[in-house]
């Protein structure tokens, strides 16, 4: 369900790039789950227009924040501009910093194998980048190309909240 929702609400964002004036401030949005009646939250944000290499810059960067079935997800997204590198088969390094803090490397996910656009960390590994976001004004993120280039997106992330307290732990599997 959560990796359905995500795929759905970049389907939509991805198309949605010449049709309307990008986001650069934090919109909110919340539906009800048809089937659990769970409320799903998601926070988004696009990047501040300031992308390097100049081939992303015509689809800037969408930085996510979801909350699906009580479970959080911090993704990020590159539209059509470019693809993560794939440093491992399903996961890659990106460079964070928040604010004027030391850079610090961490590991996302794919969103699925043939998908390098998306990157995302859930359950504990996206609490600590929630709170970091909480409490920064400015995010500046580094990351490897599919082109051996390096890219890189700043977001004015001020202004973030998000109150949705997400579970610890994976659910368990029902067959």
């Amino acid at each position: 369900m959560r990796r359905t929702l995500l795929f759905c609400v970049l389907f939509v964002s991805t198309l949605s790039f010449a049709q309307t004036p990008l986001n650069t401030t934090w919109k909110y949005s919340s539906d009800t789950d048809k089937m659990s009646s769970e409320i799903d939250y998601v926070a988004s944000i696009y990047s501040d227009g300031k992308e390097y290499p100049p081939s992303i810059a015509k689809y800037p960067a969408h930085l996510l924040v979801e909350n699906t079935g009580g479970i959080n997800l911090f993704a990020l997204i590159i539209a059509k501009g470019g693809e993560f590198e794939r440093e491992y088969s399903d996961s890659t390094n990106i460079l964070l910093r928040f604010d004027d803090e030391k850079p610090e490397v961490y590991a996302f996910a794919f969103q699925s194998k043939i998908n390098s656009q998306t990157v995302y960390r859930d359950y504990n590994s996206a609490k600590g980048l929630i709170e970091k976001l909480k409490k920064a004004k400015y995010l500046k993120i580094k990351f490897g190309l599919s082109e051996n280039e390096t890219g890189a997106v700043g977001f004015d992330v001020s202004n973030f909240k998000w109150d949705h307290v997400g579970t610890m732990l994976r659910p368990p599997v029902v067959h």
